[in-house]
This record gives structure tokens, sequence and C-alpha cells, in this order.
């Protein structure tokens, strides 16, 4: 598989997009994981109780020599050691990402929302046919699969049948390695392994990063679209993914709580989540966007 993988973040205090071009990765396996506990009830049924979940995102790119591409890794490392978020995509050219209505089993047509807050990351980024594309929900219990890409209008994807139904949304939508927010650890903040070398001459990036659904989901409650790497960042009410993400903790309490989202499975299971006009997931004003 051809590989063109970008790095995609910004510093702090600015809303201007930095890309990496990392030319190839050595090794980029993510795992869905599930938080839960299980218990026997009285009659020795089991119970599981599901607290949330996370998809862990290693990236490894070994043995590389270039001292520019170091010292822009050095960058980004200090900035996740920091809190900071980054973004990744195995193909700058499919860094694409849609919210849109929760599907059904067997539906082939997905309407598409209108926020796209990444669109402008990737180098004219287009699906073409055949492409694998990731679909899941929001919320604390895993449901998630993968479909193929057939075609696209301003309203809506058609690809291949969903297997699953999906009973909250809006769900995610977007190319299978493609990784918008990304975290390192905090247990891992003095990690020295984040990026080695070899007596400098030759080094080593790997970065175990991890995806949390809330992150993704606070840029549709937002709907904003991200700074971009060409232009002036602040026209169009354009944010970076730190800015966002640190507005929407800073507020929690007075405006939007993303935790309705991540109720329990007997408070969510068969509702859908609609957007209304204050363009968040279920009612209320957000309150804290600048």
């Amino acid at each position: 598989m051809a590989q063109d993988p970008y790095l995609y973040w910004y510093p702090a205090g600015s809303r201007t997009l930095q890309k990496i071009q990392l030319g190839f990765v050595s090794d980029l396996r993510p795992v869905d994981t599930q938080d839960a506990e299980e218990v026997l009830t009285g009659n020795s049924a089991p119970y599981r109780s599901t607290f949330g979940r996370a998809r862990i995102v290693p990236i490894v790119k070994e043995r590389f020599t270039s001292a520019s591409l170091r010292r822009d890794l050095e960058a980004l490392v200090n900035h996740l050691r920091a809190g900071g978020v980054v973004g990744f995509c195995l193909d700058d050219s499919k860094a694409l990402a849609r919210f849109g209505t929760p599907p059904s089993t067997a539906d082939t047509v997905i309407p598409l929302d209108a926020v796209e807050p990444w669109s402008a990351w990737g180098d004219s980024p287009a699906f073409v046919s055949g492409d694998e594309i990731r679909i899941e929900q929001p919320g604390r219990v895993l449901r998630a699969e993968t479909v193929t890409y057939t075609s696209a209008t301003a309203a809506a994807l058609t690809v291949s049948a969903v297997r699953n139904t999906y009973d909250v949304g809006p769900v995610l939508m977007r190319y299978r390695d493609f990784y918008p927010v990304l975290r390192l650890p905090a247990n891992l903040a003095n990690s020295p392994d984040l990026l080695t070398h070899d007596r400098r001459l030759n080094y080593t990036l790997s970065l175990p990063l991890v995806e949390y659904p809330a992150d993704l989901w606070a840029f549709w409650e937002a709907g904003v679209t991200l700074g971009s790497k060409t232009g002036s960042p602040f026209v169009g009410g354009r944010y970076s993914s730190d800015e966002l993400l640190s507005h929407r903790v800073a507020s929690f309490g007075t405006g939007y709580d993303y935790s309705r989202v991540e109720a329990a499975d007997n408070t969510y299971r068969n509702q859908r989540f609609e957007q209304p006009s204050t363009g968040v997931i279920g009612v209320g004003s957000p309150g804290w966007l600048p």
C-alpha cells in the first residue's frame, strides 16, 4: 500500500497548521479498547458495566537520518509531553472525516452533516471508489466497523452495506487510517523512548498515542473549521485543535455537557441525538465558543 503519511499539529498559541511529512512509517497497528467490568447476578447470569472506550494508535518510524525531520519531531514531542494533541493520516490525500446521520443495518446511503472540522488539513483530499471508511458512534460503548466507499454527493456518502445499527449519533465517518485527535498518555509524558537515536547516526520515532471519543465529537459540537497551513489563520472562524478542546474543558458545567452522550447503556440504547439549531448534541446553548 502506498504511503504519504503526515502528522498535523498546532503549536501553542497558534492557529496555523503545522504539517510534518514522514515519508513512511514502520508500524501502525491501531487497537480498539473497551473499559468494562463483568459480574454475576444472583441467578449466575453475567452482567457487564461499561465505563468508556479508547483507541490505541502506536506510530513508529525507524532509522531515519534527516536532521530537519528530527528537529520538527522534537518540537512535536515536546508539544505532546505538555498535553497537546496531534493528528495523523497515512495518506495526506485522504485526510477526510465527516459526521452523519446514524445508519441502520443494510443501509448504503448515509446523509452528511455540514460540519467539516478537518477539511483544511489534507492536500485536496478525496475518497476514491474502494477506499475503506471507518464508521463509529459516540459514547462509551464501542460500535464501529469498516465499509468501502462508492460515491458521494454534497448531501450523502454511498458505501457498501452497513452491518450494525447505530443508535446514537451523529456517527463519524473517516478514511480508515486518519486519526484527527491523538494524545500522549500522561503516564508516558516523561518517557525517554519517544524519540531516540543511535549515536546520532539515525533516529527512531515511537509514539504510543491514544484517541478518545469525547475529543472527536467535541469538534462536531463546536461546528467550526480548524486553521490551515496557508492563508490567514484568523479568518473565517478557524481555530486550533488544542484551543477548541481547552475551551470545551474549561466550560463544562456552564455550557454543553458531553456526559449526556456517555450515559449508561439503558439511557441511550434506543435514542438518537439530533442536531438542533445551536449545533450541539442534545439541547441548550454551547456557551463557550470565543
